[in-house]
């Protein structure tokens, strides 16, 4: 039987890792130059022999297993499922597949590494995000006999290996608990009627169970585990042997969860509809609680809307196409405001998807009393739909998508129509405006809408300035954070102005911000100027401006302010 190693074994390692730290540490994270001789330093290999991979990851596991005196199963997992770690190993090392196994494990006995890189990541951590989780005073794994003792109690479980770092990632303390409790308390969850792949799934899902103590057992606990019979246990078409499905399963119940819905609330309320929700993906659940979130709704009243009405998940909210504003009638909207969206929001009009209709409702103000509609019984609204139109407008939308510049302008449509534009003539006006891909587009939007502009406000923007999206993120935010601290503006007076996003900030924004401010500190300058009369004016006409206000100011602007060379200018014109 595997002996645990003795006292003297890990007070010898322990001094042993304080002289290697820096050491391994380099070597785990790809930079083994720092470790080699130089006569063994060569260009980095990116891609590895695997003839010589299988026999590295046998050396790995030998050393793992001999030398750090672990399991021999933990030592092949590792070993097995870290190939990020192994390339990094290998990428500067010169081995021939004849003597790979014999020239790692020598490598090994004199480099010692950090050995939770190649743990973490085979765990499941994805390897750029190890070095988040690793500790600050320890290389060795068996310099925490914790926890070993807690994935050995995991893994004798049933929990995948290649999954622990879903427990892992989400609270690592769970690993500095005795297996033996761990054991105990996966038992008392077990007696609830539970299979063991199913407890599995639950505990993947849920880390907290594994977390909590015996004595510490709550009623949101009990909850959760009365949620979850209904979903793993009085369901037939709830699978018990088949891990990700439980697994998924799990999630989708988190999703409400984290919607805000109460524990132990949501099994019996969805009743026959529970079916749909095990029949539906994780990914479409998520997709119709983003079409109600965008829509303005709050987080529990989409979820208490979804567990009321299951029937919700089996709704194509994507591909069907509304027109505008034909649509408004449909749903209800009486003729007059009908008549003020069409004569005040001409942009909307045309044809759409569903997928796009928060962000419509949004652009003409009219989401929140589509919501509360909605929440009263008028979520069928949603289908039915009939978006056949006449020959005429459809002849009037149609347009060919066989040239290569329709083929470039059409993702900026999407763009166009995903945030509430219709398919019209202003879109199509718009349209070769804008100097980005959707992607970014859609970056710059996002931008705008969480530094604090409201949607339809910001669509009012790009009718009056389109192309004010296409400034970088960085820039924009550099723009409205001095319009705001440096020009002391509010982001209404920048609605009025989206104009000022278009000027160069060091050369025009910040010099005629300073020549103003210094006029003012002198009190020469008897009117307030709008910052569309400062920013917009041509420089002939600027210059004219300060004349006016004093005949020596123009001087005083190109020497102190204006980034221009004045040579030759005509002060009396």
């Amino acid at each position: 039987m595997h002996t645990p190693p003795s006292a003297f074994f890990h007070r010898f390692h322990s001094v042993l890792s304080k002289r290697f730290l820096s050491q391994s540490t380099a070597i785990a994270a790809g930079d083994t130059t720092t470790a080699l001789p130089l006569r063994q330093q060569r260009k980095r290999r990116t891609i590895v022999d695997p003839f010589v991979l299988n026999p590295a990851k046998q050396a790995l596991t030998e050393y793992l297993y001999s030398t750090r005196a672990l399991f021999y199963p933990h030592a092949e997992n590792i070993s097995k499922h870290s190939p990020s770690f192994l390339q990094s190993l290998l990428s500067n090392l010169k081995l021939s597949r004849s003597r790979a196994f014999p020239d790692v494990q020598r490598f090994l006995r004199y480099n010692p590494i950090n050995e939770y890189f190649p743990f973490l990541e085979s765990i499941g951590i994805a390897p750029p995000d190890v070095s988040r989780f690793l500790p600050a005073d320890r290389l060795f794994l068996c310099d925490n006999p914790q926890l070993l003792s807690s994935i050995s109690a995991l893994s004798n479980y049933g929990f995948p290996w290649t999954k622990l770092g879903l427990l892992y990632s989400h609270d690592a303390s769970i690993f500095d608990i005795d297996g033996s409790l761990l054991r105990r308390r996966l038992d008392v969850i077990i007696e609830l009627g539970f299979s063991r792949t199913q407890l599995v799934g639950i505990c993947l899902a849920f880390p907290f169970v594994l977390g909590r103590r015996e004595e510490e057992s709550t009623g949101e606990e009990d909850g959760l585990f009365d949620d979850l019979k209904w979903v793993l246990l009085k369901s037939h078409l709830a699978d018990s042997r088949c891990l990700d499905s439980c697994y998924v399963n799990c999630r989708k119940v988190r999703i409400f969860y984290d919607l805000g819905c109460e524990k132990g609330t949501i099994g019996e309320a969805l009743g026959d509809g529970l079916i749909i929700l095990l029949e539906s993906s994780e990914e479409n659940v998520k997709e119709k609680v983003s079409f109600f979130s965008r829509l303005g709704m709050k987080n529990e009243d989409v979820g208490r809307l979804i567990v009321r009405h299951p029937e919700i998940l089996n709704f194509n909210l994507k591909d069907p196409v509304i027109t505008m504003p034909e649509f408004l009638s449909y749903i209800g909207l009486d003729r007059k405001s009908k008549r003020d969206i069409v004569l005040g929001y001409r942009h909307v009009l045309g044809r759409n998807t569903i997928e796009n209709l928060p962000e419509i409702m949004k652009s003409i103000g009219l989401h929140g009393w589509f919501s509360s509609k909605i929440l009263n019984g008028g979520h069928r609204l949603l289908t039915g739909f009939d978006a056949n139109s006449d020959k005429e407008e459809s002849k009037s939308n149609q347009r060919s998508d066989g040239t290569p510049e329709d083929k470039l302008l059409t993702p900026k449509m999407e763009f166009l129509q995903g945030v509430g534009f219709g398919e019209n003539a202003i879109a199509r006006e718009i349209v070769p405006k804008l100097h980005a891909t959707k992607e970014q587009l859609d970056q710059r939007f996002s931008c705008l809408i969480g530094m604090g502009i409201e949607h339809s406000e910001l669509v009012k923007m790009m009718l009056l300035s389109p192309k004010i999206l296409n400034q970088s993120v960085p820039m924009i935010e550099e723009k409205i954070d001095f319009f705001q601290n440096g020009l002391k503006l509010s982001l209404q007076d920048l609605q009025k102005f989206p104009g000022y996003l278009l000027f160069d900030l060091e050369k025009r924004v910040k010099p005629r911000h300073r020549i103003m401010a210094w006029l003012r500190e002198r009190d020469l300058l008897v009117i307030n100027y709008a910052p569309a009369t400062i920013l917009a004016t041509s420089e002939r006409r600027f210059i004219s401006c300060l004349k006016r206000i004093h005949p020596a100011v123009p001087k005083q602007w190109l020497e102190s302010f204006s980034f221009r060379d004045y040579n030759g200018f005509n002060w009396g014109s």
